[in-house]
């Protein structure tokens, strides 16, 4: 997995910065999951019953994007292990 080491000084306001970045894709898996569907910017709807997967991968991209900085304001960022003292 993927993590992210910084400094403790910017530890704190990257996750903060993390999840405000996640906000908006939780906010769209969610409404996908409530309406049961999805218009696009050419503005066809997508369903779960429609011919094509549209409507699945763009679910599963939302929900990836999502869980990826969720996870990076989590347990994806630490506090670098080594600090250089030359380093301000």
């Amino acid at each position: 997995m993927l993590v992210v080491e910084l400094n403790k000084k910017y530890l704190i306001g990257f996750k903060i910065i993390m999840f405000l970045i996640s906000i908006p894709f939780v906010v769209d898996a969610y409404e996908i999951c409530i309406t049961g569907s999805y218009v696009n910017k050419y503005g066809h709807e997508y369903t779960p019953e429609g011919p094509t997967r549209g409507f699945y991968s763009y679910l599963i991209q939302k929900i990836v994007f999502a869980m990826f900085f969720i996870w990076l304001g989590t347990f994806g960022s630490k506090e670098k292990s080594h600090v250089d003292p030359n380093d301000k």
